[in-house]
């Protein structure tokens, strides 16, 4: 597989609870790519976010890290690769928001150094990039879950990681802030990185992906450029639901009948 590519996946398969959600998948990610993936609740999105990130094993095929297969890389290889936004976030407690974004910083740590002055320079930096400075010294416990996730987009930040793979990453986020968020790992894309991010916002992926994969949830999926992929014939399929097309200040947006 190509040693330079950031992520590749060859004849990838994944299966959950005896269903088949993806068969033979494809997939290179190239620097600077932008990635989407689309699908309908249960169609495998936060699984291949899971086992690209290393979290499973996949049930057929193979994933490569710049060259190096998950299955022969140890963890903290994997966390100096790739990154990873949950979904889900796990509860902290007694922690502020600046240390929960120094655990960012693990992967390029010694295991007997602590965070040094560099490190707590990064995660500063992350948090600010990241719209959330003013949090740093808060609890992480008791901010409300758009700031818990703009905080953990600033841990994804201060990994430094080449690939960011992002689990619906606008949850429990208002406009200004998931438009935001997105347009800051746009913005790593636009210095070198890549960017894998499961969305349910077919106009936010206009706004930003370069490619699209759409998966059916059934072991069909497609690949391609945002441009060709994202068109209200082929999301109405893929939802299962009519879909129309608008323009508005020269952006696509997608909305349902």
């Amino acid at each position: 597989m190509g040693g330079d590519l950031p992520l590749q996946a060859r004849a990838l398969a994944l299966r959950a609870g005896g269903r088949v959600l993806l068969e033979g998948l494809d997939l290179a990610v190239a620097p600077g790519d932008f990635v989407a993936v689309l699908g309908r609740n249960g169609a495998g999105k936060t699984l291949l976010l899971h086992t690209l990130a290393g979290l499973r094993a996949p049930d057929g095929g193979e994933v490569h890290l710049q060259g190096t297969s998950l299955g022969a890389s140890s963890r903290r290889e994997i966390a100096r690769r790739v990154a990873l936004l949950p979904q889900d976030l796990e509860p902290v407690t007694d922690t502020s928001a600046l240390d929960a974004v120094l655990v960012g910083r693990y992967a390029h740590r010694s295991a007997w150094r602590a965070g040094d002055a560099a490190d707590l320079q990064i995660a500063r930096a992350a948090l600010q990039r990241a719209g959330a400075l003013e949090l740093a010294e808060r609890e992480f416990a008791t901010l409300s879950g758009g700031e818990q996730r703009r905080v953990a987009a600033a841990a994804v930040l201060a990994q430094e990681t080449p690939l960011v793979l992002l689990d619906e990453p606008t949850n429990h986020l208002d406009p200004h802030h998931a438009v935001g968020l997105l347009a800051l790992f746009a913005a790593h894309c636009a210095a070198g990185g890549s960017v894998v991010t499961t969305l349910h916002d077919a106009t936010l992926a206009a706004r930003h992906a370069s490619h699209v994969l759409m998966l059916h949830g059934d072991g069909r999926w497609q690949h391609g450029t945002a441009a060709e992929m994202l068109t209200a014939d082929a999301l109405s399929a893929l939802y299962l639901t009519p879909m129309v097309e608008h323009r508005s200040g020269g952006r696509r947006i997608f909305t349902a009948l």
